[in-house]
């Protein structure tokens, strides 16, 4: 079986598999065997892996429950003198129409670039997707959780841990909402402090108002244009022309971006900023659009301003203040 996408094929999965069919559920299993069209072969360059990743699959034929795993053995990518080598990651797939949920975990993931490397992992991402018919309404939230990033250079290192990214995606009747948090643990940079985080803190953030028809309009159209397919090109001719009036009619109903918190800490430089603010997108004819901003800044001390509190035994600096 192989699986390639409609709009432009630069890359298709062949999936071998044997299946045992029961009287109350279905087991497969298989492997999975990555392809690269040439472009993106150049692109991408040579790929090692002592193994081909396997996969298994079952079928609840009562409840119409199903099940996915894939297990992903070690590989290396390598272009040009740079190389990425994965550890290896495991994912799975379940639940029924309406309802589904995904769990990937993945190893360390290193990346290196002469005498530069990045290291990252280990990695989880949970994402849960329900929706209803035709997904007119659906709502889909996703969790990332990075335990540690490391970015090391010959003069020094920089050490993110942990790392959390949280999204939560809503369409309903009217509107499609977007909220994302971004949890950043302690900065280090042992060269410099070993003790002392360089920056640590917080950003949330939330997109609204944007047009639930327009949206659902878009994906429609996209849905139509996978469906007709395109194997020569990356993207169906004119695709962006065709989605232009539906995806300005996204816009009509003037969204809003709300930065609900922002606070950052340095207690390495002695300096702490918290802020709020909302951006509002408004549309003044069908051919132009302005943009109205609305910000508001916080202080411990006075009004609304951007807060610089300092550690005790550092001079304090002056708070930037805003009229």
């Amino acid at each position: 079986m192989i699986l390639s996408p409609l709009l432009g094929r630069p890359w298709r999965l062949e999936l071998t598999y044997s299946a045992r069919h029961g009287i109350l559920s279905t087991d497969v299993e298989g492997t999975v065997l990555p392809r690269l069209d040439t472009v993106l072969q150049q692109a991408v360059g040579e790929v090692t892996a002592p193994s081909v990743p396997r996969w298994q699959g079952r079928y609840h034929t009562l409840s119409g429950h199903s099940e996915v795993r894939l297990a992903l053995a070690p590989f290396v990518i390598q272009q040009n003198g740079r190389e990425l080598a994965v550890r290896g990651g495991r994912l799975r797939l379940e639940g029924v129409f309406g309802d589904w949920r995904l769990r990937a975990l993945f190893d360390q993931l290193t990346l290196m670039d002469g005498m530069a490397q990045l290291e990252v992992g280990p990695t989880e991402l949970e994402s849960r997707y329900t929706y209803i018919d035709d997904a007119y309404h659906f709502a889909q939230r996703d969790h990332l959780h990075i335990e540690t990033l490391t970015l090391s250079y010959p003069s020094y290192d920089i050490q993110l841990s942990p790392l959390d990214l949280k999204s939560h995606m809503v369409l309903d009747e009217s509107e499609l909402r977007i909220k994302g948090d971004v949890e950043i643990g302690d900065v280090m940079v042992p060269s410099e402090a070993p003790d002392m985080p360089l920056l640590n803190g917080r950003i949330a953030l939330e997109l609204s108002r944007l047009n639930a028809d327009a949206v659902r309009n878009v994906i429609r159209r996209l849905r139509q244009e996978a469906a007709w397919g395109d194997a020569s090109l990356p993207m169906a001719e004119g695709l962006l022309a065709r989605l232009e009036p539906d995806l300005r009619k996204v816009l009509s109903d003037s969204p809003r971006l709300d930065v609900t918190t922002v606070a950052i800490e340095s207690p390495l430089l002695g300096i702490r900023l918290d802020a709020d603010g909302a951006l509002f997108l408004m549309p003044v004819s069908w051919m132009s659009l302005a943009w109205f901003i609305s910000t508001k800044r916080k202080s411990r001390r006075n009004g609304w301003s951007v807060s610089m509190a300092t550690s005790p035994g550092t001079t304090r600096p002056p708070s930037p203040r805003y009229g």
